[in-house]
């Protein structure tokens, strides 16, 4: 079987790994030692990992294996992630004479059994009190999720990680791991939100202040649904803190693991390709007085309107409010929000007037309960009737209001479509706001740009990304030649970009980057701010 191997050496990608791995594991013990030792560059390119194989094998096997550790040409790491996959019984009954003494230490680290859920199987389970250089090299073997643990625990963990910096952390979703970095980082900024938070605030205050918090830390991804975006790391609980970027049921794990921190009860709920929380037993003030139950926060539909300082606008609502939402302009329903047996008992709705009054309560309106962003609004209309010197004027405008405006590509583009640029009053052509990459950029990072076309057909484009400080203006012909859209936006549209289509601006709808994001029903109604 190892000359076979070697006979393919040259064309190895024609073997399927998984063929190989179950060979190697019907090897007698000294057999399968003698492939380790003999085939190092197969196992690196197929990336083959002993203490897989050795995991796979039977006790007798395992136990052999174990007592002939000394002969496997591999590094200390490799040997103790082997001894770490040993089954309790054999770690038992091994003869640990020719062990060193931080192998014997790594044969004592405590693993979850065969009774845990399937991720956490054979997995080391991580023991604070222990020296935290016994886990160095380890890392992949170990199981931290720290939903599971006390808020001592974290405090530790956040200790360790930063001595650690190769510790994985998952979490209940579980697609993509935040790395240790990005939980230390995302466990400081948690903290401070706290730390901001009055403990004499009733937990409908705390829940709108988190709510903001939320909304102005994280955007939705603006690469989602196309062909470079990261389905995990977009729901990665601390990666998605981290990086200020997510999706709607990563989105909700965020701000579900924060409420938990202040006492208040969630559960993430799927629609049809959306997800929200469902708040349980919360007091909410009404004008029959306050009332217990349950209600719905959409954290994601909120995202644009708590940047930006506007209300809220899926903050608290009953089942039967939030469905209205789904319903688009056509009058087709989404479905988003739709679940009736999960949010019969969401009956609890909160009129305008309390959720102002609940946000000035905490600092988060002017002095009259208006919202910030009526400043801005006000400022705006200024701008109205100017062609495209009024979108120049305006973005001016965006920029002095909110210096960091391009952080947020996904929240930007909510709030300049159909409400801040408006190409009715405006008087143009056309006026499209959407997403390009820069062609030369290898990892595709997400633009947005607009498109003006005055009545006079002057066509202009303002590009601008996240790291950027301004909009860069450009010609019809250099924005062509140095941006392109992404594949998925593409094929929606059959290979024709937005500005290729000729629709009248007046009837023209916004290219959605995804239904799964929002719907059309949605955007940000500033009137009522």
């Amino acid at each position: 079987m190892i000359q076979r191997l070697k006979f393919y050496k040259k064309d190895i990608g024609e073997f399927e790994t998984f063929y190989i791995k179950s060979l190697i594991k019907s090897l007698d013990s000294e057999y399968i030692i003698k492939f380790f030792n003999e085939n190092n560059e197969i196992c690196d390119k197929l990336n083959i990992k002993p203490y897989e194989i050795i995991d796979k094998c039977s006790e007798e096997k395992q136990k052999k294996v174990a007592e002939k550790l000394s002969k496997l040409k591999l590094s200390d790491i490799e040997k103790r992630k082997i001894l770490v996959v040993l089954n309790d019984n054999v770690k038992e009954k091994l003869n640990t004479e020719g062990l060193s003494e931080e192998e014997i230490k790594v044969l004592n680290l405590k693993t979850y059994d065969e009774k845990e859920k399937i991720e956490k199987r054979g997995k080391i389970c991580l023991e604070f009190e222990k020296d935290p250089d016994i886990y160095k090299g380890l890392e992949e073997l170990i199981y931290i999720n720290p939903t599971e643990l006390s808020k001592e625990e974290k405090e530790k963990l956040v200790e360790l990680c930063e001595e650690n910096p190769d510790f994985l952390i998952t979490d209940n979703i579980d697609l993509s791991k935040s790395t240790a970095k990005e939980y230390v980082e995302a466990e400081k900024w948690i903290k401070s939100i706290l730390q901001e938070i009055d403990p004499n605030w009733s937990n409908i205050q705390k829940l709108a202040y988190i709510d903001n918090a939320v909304g102005k830390k994280i955007s939705y991804s603006p690469d989602f649904d196309s062909e470079v975006s990261n389905v995990g790391d977009a729901r990665a609980l601390w990666k998605i803190i981290a990086t200020g970027k997510g999706v709607c049921n990563g989105i909700s794990q965020v701000e579900k693991y924060i409420l938990e921190s202040v006492g208040i009860e969630s559960e993430i709920i799927g629609g049809k390709n959306h997800a929200f929380l469902k708040i349980k037993n919360i007091e909410i003030p009404t004008e029959e007085g306050v009332k217990t139950g349950d209600t719905i926060v959409d954290p994601t539909w909120n995202l644009a309107d708590q940047r930006y300082g506007a209300k809220p606008s899926n903050f608290c609502l009953s089942y039967e409010e939030i469905r209205k939402h789904d319903i688009n302009s056509k009058g087709n329903d989404k479905e988003c929000h739709r679940n009736d047996e999960k949010l019969e008992s969401a009956t609890l709705n909160m009129d305008e007037k309390y959720l102002r009054e609940v946000y000035k309560s905490i600092g988060l309106t002017n002095e009259d309960g208006t919202f910030p962003i009526r400043d801005f609004m006000n400022k705006l209309d200024k701008c109205s009737s100017l062609g495209i010197k009024g979108v120049e004027e305006k973005l001016k405008l965006l920029k002095e209001y909110y210096p960091n405006f391009s952080s947020s590509i996904s929240s930007t583009m909510d709030i300049l479509n159909g409400t801040v640029i408006k190409p009715e009053e405006l008087n143009l052509n056309r006026c499209i706001i959407n997403r390009v990459y820069q062609k030369d950029d290898e990892n595709r990072e997400t633009k947005m740009y607009i498109y003006a076309k005055s009545e006079k057909d002057e066509e202009v484009f303002y590009v601008v990304g996240e790291n950027d400080q301004d909009f860069t203006k450009m010609c019809k012909e250099d924005f062509i030649e140095k941006y392109e859209c992404y594949e998925n936006d593409l094929d929606a549209k059959d290979g024709k970009r937005p500005w290729e289509i000729e629709n009248d601006t007046k009837e023209e709808k916004r290219l959605e980057l995804s239904e799964k994001k929002k719907v059309a029903s949605n955007k940000i109604d500033l009137e009522e701010r």
